[in-house]
């Protein structure tokens, strides 16, 4: 696997078939993989219509896929019109291939075109086909001199796991998964990534018995500056002064028994805390506070109305 492998050689000309073609040159890559440890990332080829000559002469060269994770390259493969195309037409359809990588690993997934001029129109999902948890992580093409090229940290299955039931399943008509990797990232996916980035202690991990609480809190103080201008000054507080300690011994956080009681957007405390008054809007994740009783509010520039999930 190439998440486990040393060697020098790891990976070199082992693939023999890919994306359901025999290949007349050996592929970098390990679908051999069997790891029960590693995740499984589908890359499904949805069309490629290829406007080269695989004459070795020919100016126009065949597209490259390249597949890396954790800078350790998991796919390399030159799509050759030759061996790909089986329809009347020209044209390639509807095939995938799976490759194994660590979860929550940091990712980028490359088509080259632009010495074939080539288009290439593909879909990364999550998941094993036959899986109800394969979700689509993102969607594109490579056409001509525009390159296809995504970067993108996996979310650890737990934290979807934990949170699918509580963030909502469409944002801006996306599925749960794909709105954590739209280009301007969701209060929800920042809220997340303060956790994955900080699960080395108990508090975070989702294991933890009072970790949708950690979560809804941080979403809402997130959400309460996000449109102040004021957020990534929020995000590094946070980052800093809370995520390695329990969140019942946060300044803004009253606990009994181990969960939320109260918390505090007033104006005096949130200048105190994080040098800005609360100005932004109040997240509907305060329904995940089940326990909350009171919300000290006062001397801030609240912009919206409470949220209708308090309470349900």
């Amino acid at each position: 696997c190439a998440a486990t492998c040393v060697g020098t050689e790891c990976g070199i000309k082992t693939i023999q078939t890919a994306f359901g073609t025999a290949l007349s040159t050996p592929a970098n890559g390990y679908q051999s993989c069997k790891n029960p440890d590693l995740v499984s990332i589908r890359i499904v080829l949805n069309e490629f219509v290829p406007k080269y000559s695989d004459t070795i002469f020919a100016y126009r060269r065949p597209p490259v896929l390249l597949f890396d994770c954790n800078g350790v390259n998991h796919l390399m493969l030159t799509l050759m019109k030759k061996e790909m195309i089986k329809t009347k037409d020209g044209t390639f359809v509807n095939q995938a291939e799976t490759v194994k990588v660590k979860d929550g690993a940091v990712c980028t997934f490359t088509v080259r075109t632009e010495m074939s001029l080539s288009f290439v129109d593909y879909t990364l999902f999550a998941g094993e086909q036959s899986s109800r948890k394969s979700r689509e992580i993102l969607s594109g093409n490579a056409n001509g001199t525009a390159v296809g090229f995504h970067q993108f940290e996996l979310l650890q299955e737990c934290y979807l796991e934990s949170l699918a039931r509580y963030i909502n399943q469409g944002i801006n008509g996306a599925t749960f998964y794909s709105a954590f990797y739209s280009e301007r990232p969701t209060i929800q996916r920042k809220a997340v990534d303060l956790l994955q980035g900080s699960n080395i202690n108990a508090y975070s991990q989702c294991e933890n018995l009072y970790f949708i609480e950690r979560y809804a809190l941080i979403a809402i103080y997130l959400t309460a500056y996000d449109d102040s201008g004021s957020a990534s000054n929020v995000v590094e507080n946070i980052q800093k002064g809370f995520m390695d300690r329990p969140q019942c011994s946060w300044p803004v956080v009253t606990c009994d028994g181990g969960n939320v009681v109260q918390i505090d957007l007033s104006g005096e405390k949130t200048k105190e805390v994080f040098g800005v008054s609360f100005n932004g809007t109040l997240a509907s994740e305060i329904a995940l506070l089940h326990k909350l009783r009171s919300i000290i509010g006062g001397e801030n520039e609240m912009r919206s109305y409470i949220p209708s999930e308090i309470g349900q």
